[in-house]
């Protein structure tokens, strides 16, 4: 706190978190913890601050559950902890800029991916099991559905709502192209000119895992001029570069998420 008030702070993105899904059912008290707990301490003293300009949560599309083309007034209805505790924070932050006029804005991504992400996220976990010659397995025969969004719009989508966003508001940072996991993975594949029989093998569905993430963007479009620039094949190319490139590196981390508390 006495960083923001040495600096003047005026712009601040959240995106402290715990963000896995389905991990979230085996420790629920820490993604509370951490997600809606820890951010209750920080808005106690941080809303006193009259320089701040804006606070950008990143929240996510997990609050809606399944959704189709959903815009921003979506219905909330989580399916796991990891979502609930996401949706708590969100109400927390309403709480504050309804009451105190806190600068809150909203971003809510579709599947993030891009180069130099985690090795337990579906992108590049599929590039380094064929590299390391694994078998990959895919929850619910990878039939969900999903939109990738690559993390340099992201940024810059994130961007533009700290700086020109309106308060309160909740903004769609999402991809546009519809695509399951399994469709995901054999287009990896197919760039890598492997069969993709080789790697992959079935795997019991996630508990709690939504089968459909739809945004609808048009509202980021309309008010700040942002849509996707990155098309998938694009994005997935630099990611099997990026692998390759660090193959070295890489293959001494674990491609598993390890949970830290």
């Amino acid at each position: 706190m006495n960083t923001i008030e040495n600096y003047k702070v005026t712009h601040i993105v959240n995106f402290a978190a715990q963000g896995m899904v389905a991990e979230s059912w085996e420790s629920p008290d820490q993604w509370i913890r951490t997600n809606v707990l820890s951010l209750s301490y920080l808005l106690k003293d941080l809303h006193k601050i009259d320089h701040i300009k804006s606070f950008v949560q990143a929240s996510t599309p997990e609050v809606y559950g399944v959704c189709h083309n959903a815009l921003e007034s979506h219905n909330y209805a989580p399916s796991t902890p990891y979502a609930a505790s996401k949706a708590a924070a969100d109400a927390l932050l309403h709480a504050y800029s309804k009451t105190h006029g806190f600068p809150v804005r909203y971003t809510r991504a579709s599947n993030v991916y891009g180069g130099g992400q985690q090795l337990y996220r579906i992108v590049p976990k599929t590039i380094f099991t064929i590299l390391n010659k694994g078998k990959l397995s895919l929850h619910g025969g990878g039939h969900s559905v999903r939109s990738f969004v690559h993390i340099n719009d992201v940024s810059i989508g994130t961007y533009k709502v700290a700086c020109s966003g309106h308060n309160g508001e909740i903004y769609h940072v999402a991809g546009t192209q519809l695509v399951s996991i399994r469709d995901l993975v054999y287009a990896i594949c197919q760039l890598m000119d492997v069969a993709p029989e080789e790697y992959l093998i079935e795997g019991e569905q996630r508990t709690g895992s939504d089968s459909l993430y739809q945004l609808n963007a048009d509202k980021i479009n309309r008010e700040l001029s942002w849509r996707p620039s990155v098309i998938l094949e694009q994005g997935l190319e630099e990611v099997i570069f990026w692998v390759k490139e660090n193959f070295e590196i890489l293959k001494h981390i674990s491609p598993e998420y390890v949970h830290k508390q």
